[in-house]
């Protein structure tokens, strides 16, 4: 049986919509993959961007740049704004390069 999606996991993937759909994009190839934990993984259409929301963790990739954004760094709440800031930019093609200079 598969486990149910988190409040942090929903609640990150519809922001993420929203976003998307206030610039006129959105997701394909959308779905939820992992067992025992699940996690959603989809990419952003027309655009060379591929995002994964883990329980309490949320990452993206652009080409070959790969941004993660982890509790350890990160309050849930911290996460998902920062993930979600910087997910805008790459979508709008600003630089997503993080404050401390690196992947975190």
């Amino acid at each position: 049986m598969r486990s149910e999606l988190t409040v942090f996991q929903v609640e990150v993937e519809k922001a993420i919509n929203e976003m998307l759909d206030y610039v006129h994009k959105h997701v394909s190839d959308r779905r939820i993959v992992g067992i025992p934990v699940p996690f959603v993984t989809g990419s952003i259409r027309d655009q060379n961007i591929t995002f994964w929301i883990y329980p309490d963790s949320a990452a993206f990739q652009v080409g070959s740049r790969y941004q993660a954004f982890e509790r350890t760094d990160y309050t849930l709440v911290e996460l998902g704004c920062e993930f979600l800031d910087e997910l805008r930019k790459a979508v709008q093609g600003r630089d997503t390069e993080p404050a401390g200079g690196g992947n975190r």
